[in-house]
């Protein structure tokens, strides 16, 4: 997205200094948690599946409603352990949304 002329936001749980560094690499700019969601158009979650549930409740209260929400998290069970829900079949896309009470578009990478 970069390459693409996009404005490029990341942000992670690791120390800042890391982030840092890891968003110059990748010509991008270094967030924290308060600002992730300011002056977006898309956001991509890309994290663990498990690890969707622990994401703040209020991450996309400010957002736009028009705001794209992708998530290429991609459920496996070794990894992110059972998730009944989607064990029986519900759709990661669904589940997502609901985790994170909006609309979410799935890709699979």
């Amino acid at each position: 997205m970069v390459a693409a002329g996009h404005v490029v936001k990341v942000y992670n749980a690791d120390e800042f200094d890391k982030l840092k560094n890891r968003a110059q690499e990748l010509g991008a700019s270094p967030s924290t948690l308060d600002n992730i969601m300011k002056d977006v158009d898309i956001v991509i979650i890309s994290v663990p599946t498990t690890a969707i549930p622990s994401l703040p409740k209020e991450l996309f209260a400010d957002a736009p409603e028009n705001v794209i929400v992708v998530d290429t998290s991609n459920y496996y069970p070794f990894r992110d352990g059972d998730i009944e829900e989607l064990q029986n079949g519900k759709v990661e896309s669904v589940w997502v949304a609901e985790q994170v009470d909006r609309p979410v578009r799935y890709s699979r990478t």
